[in-house]
């Protein structure tokens, strides 16, 4: 607990330094509230006691609970500013916190997001992690309040006798102790629960889903995926109870431990005020103290289990800010070389799969050249991209993209932006200044112009339901994917795979000629199952279980009669016959 303690700290100091003094300040004199509220309690019974006998003065009782209420007030109005602190500190703990995943995500290499463990990680800290480092912080300001009030009624209960201070330390020895074994037996039951409780999310989460609702829907999904989530749930529920139970009643056998000690002070008290030692006042004040000081001793050992149990996700991310980042190329590699893409002897194979999505793969671009890239699934086609993109390393071999400043990309699943039109567009390109007619330009080059002018606020659009924008249908989408592409003028390679998925054959005939037209001097590589487009480019690649399994243009493919021509006559016959 206190090396996960101390990071905690730490980090929400390194957020914030001057607001998590000053957080840390006001709760810890929130000891002298306490001190000040026993006080107040014991004062008034004992003036209310000493005004009937007619032993006090009542102005000047009525003099000191003005000092009382004024200190009370002021420590209110310390613990609103406390509570506003500390809102401010969370803020930019979050804050950072999220800043540092991103950057930390959008640096790692993508076969991380391969690797089942670390995906796990990467989920808890994008959904979990921040809400427990949050509460742990939150915990661990509580946690330091209560070792000044414990000073605090130490020096009441030394008011009766020493050997009663002796005597709740033993017992505070006794929590720690439950507290640690506790601890023990429910760690592996918490271990047990995340997979359940992923599990039932995933489940859950399906019925809501923009993506998955039209299949949802149509297959009648409601009845088997409500199974499937509440034998998920039902699993982690029965392991919460165990934990729940266990940790219920050793807190409650604990307390229990500090009954006794509680009602035998509570009649030395009497007996003392009956033989005159002790003040009425007193007894009222030891009372709600004990009571204060169980809750304490209490909150002890759940700040002790939070720590303990929800210590993973702070894990996860731990983790997951240690992974590998994609290195920069070192200057003297750039030197050596070439203008060429080139990949010799790659070899990749995924974290989980038992193959090798790319075997032996040689490859070799020249720059400017237009290259078709084809096969059937699975062949290795997006992996070279990813590789040719840095998005991952290769497990052996070598690939030269170094002088390669700037690419642009249209993948597959393309990213539909919840921003206005602009903004879709200014994702291409963010450092670079766009004009209103520059985007105007470009909507017009992809064929949306006319579409996006009958808009009611034309550019400046919404899409997505984030800000209760319009939505496109996949086909404008993709096209708005494109004018994307053409936004960066300084990207010196293309990548476009399946640009034209979503569009009808006469779209797509168009947006290929608009595409070779517009390419110029850049080296352009088209990725694609349709293989139409193939023809005007001035290489096809064919691949095929990881490798490079015919290299030509389309009239000598054809006549090798191989896996292309295979591929051209299967796709032809939809047509012509």
């Amino acid at each position: 607990m206190r090396k996960t303690l101390s990071y905690v700290n730490e980090y929400a100091f390194r957020a914030g330094p001057s607001m998590y003094i000053c957080c840390l300040l006001l709760y810890l004199m929130s000891a002298v509230n306490s001190f000040v509220i026993l006080g107040y309690s014991e004062y008034n019974v004992n003036a209310a006691y000493y005004l009937i006998k007619g032993e006090a003065g009542l102005t000047d009782v009525i003099s000191k609970i003005i000092w009382y209420l004024a200190a009370i007030v002021f420590f209110q109005i310390l613990t609103w500013f406390q509570n506003l602190v500390e809102t401010r500190l969370i803020l930019s703990v979050s804050l950072r916190y999220e800043r540092e995943l991103n950057e930390q995500l959008s640096s790692i290499r993508w076969d991380y997001f391969e690797m089942h463990d670390v995906f796990l990680m990467i989920q808890e800290s994008r959904t979990k992690s921040r809400e427990v480092l949050v509460k742990m912080l939150q915990k661990s300001m509580l946690l330091f309040s209560i070792f000044p009030m414990l000073v605090v009624y130490g020096y009441y209960l030394s008011r009766i006798h020493m050997i009663i201070v002796i005597l709740f330390l033993a017992i505070l020895l006794v929590f720690n102790r439950l507290g640690t074994k506790l601890q023990g037996d429910s760690v592996h039951l918490w271990e047990e629960i995340r997979p359940y409780a992923q599990r039932q999310r995933y489940y859950f989460n399906l019925c809501g889903d923009k993506v998955t609702h039209q299949e949802y829907r149509f297959n009648r999904l409601l009845g088997y995926v409500m199974d499937k989530w509440e034998e998920a749930y039902d699993a982690e529920i029965s392991l919460r109870m165990k934990i729940h139970k266990s940790v219920e009643f050793r807190i409650k056998a604990a307390q229990l431990l500090f009954y006794l000690p509680r009602f035998l002070v509570l009649i030395y008290i009497t007996i003392g005020i009956i033989n005159g030692r002790y003040e009425i006042g007193f007894f009222v004040m030891i009372n709600s103290m004990l009571v204060n000081l169980t809750n304490n001793l209490t909150a002890i050992q759940e700040i002790r289990e939070v720590f303990r149990t929800e210590k993973s996700f702070l894990d996860a991310f731990h983790e997951v800010m240690r992974l590998e980042k994609q290195k920069e190329v070192e200057k003297q590699e750039r030197a050596k070389a070439s203008d060429d893409i080139v990949m010799n002897q790659v070899i990749y194979r995924y974290p989980q799969a038992n193959y090798k999505a790319l075997n032996g793969l040689n490859l070799h671009l020249e720059k400017g050249e237009k290259i078709a890239i084809v096969g059937p699934n699975g062949s290795g086609k997006t992996t070279a991209m990813n590789l040719i993109l840095s998005l991952t390393k290769p497990n052996s071999g070598y690939v030269n993209t170094h002088t390669i400043k700037q690419i642009s990309v249209i993948i597959q699943d393309f990213t539909q932006y919840q921003a206005s039109i602009k903004e879709n567009i200014l994702f291409g390109s963010p450092l670079q200044t766009f004009s209103d007619e520059d985007i105007w330009g470009l909507l017009e080059i992809v064929g949306l112009k006319e579409k996006i002018q009958n808009l009611p606020e034309g550019i400046y659009t919404k899409l997505g339901q984030l800000e209760k924008g319009v939505e496109l249908s996949k086909g404008q989408w993709q096209r708005l994917a494109i004018a994307r592409l053409l936004a960066n003028p300084k990207a010196e390679l293309w990548i476009l795979d399946e640009p034209t998925a979503y569009l009808d054959p006469i779209s797509e005939i168009e947006i290929y000629d608009l595409i070779y037209r517009l390419a110029g001097e850049r080296t352009v590589l088209f990725i694609s199952h349709r293989l139409g487009f193939a023809r005007k480019a001035d290489r096809i690649l064919v691949f095929d279980k990881g490798r490079i399994a015919e290299n030509g243009m389309h009239e000598e493919l054809i006549e090798k009669n191989g896996i292309y021509a295979e591929m051209y006559r299967l796709q032809e016959e939809w047509y012509i016959t």
